[in-house]
């Protein structure tokens, strides 16, 4: 008769998993921002662009995560989910097709907030 072995028993942790950072006011005030598309050419508002922009979480992250708030940047719902060419159908085509670098993007954005809330 083979002998049962028992799995040594899990300690918890000692500090809780750390998420990613969040911050309602950061993502209230991007959403107050004009689309990045829009500002980097000089677009007017377009059909299917209701010129309202929405908190895009762009930020690098595993499979299954999210990245924190603070890697968001304005698109409008166009560019960001419902175009040919918006983030969510190109991936990280995005970036080349419109000729934008998401790490500055995502400076330039942390370093306007700080300033008006400073």
């Amino acid at each position: 008769m083979p002998s049962l072995k028992r799995t040594p028993i899990k300690r918890r942790r000692s500090k809780p998993r750390r998420g990613p950072l969040r911050d309602k006011a950061y993502l209230a005030w991007i959403r107050t921002q004009q689309c990045a598309i829009h500002e980097r050419y000089s677009l007017t508002p377009m059909m299917g662009c209701p010129g309202l922009t929405e908190a895009a979480h762009v930020g690098v992250r595993g499979l299954g995560q999210k990245c924190s708030d603070y890697e968001a940047i304005p698109l409008c719902s166009y560019h960001h989910r419902v175009g040919n060419n918006s983030h969510h159908a190109l991936g990280k085509k995005f970036w080349s097709h419109w000729g934008l670098d998401k790490d500055t993007l995502i400076a330039k954005y942390n370093r306007m907030y700080e300033e008006t809330t400073s």
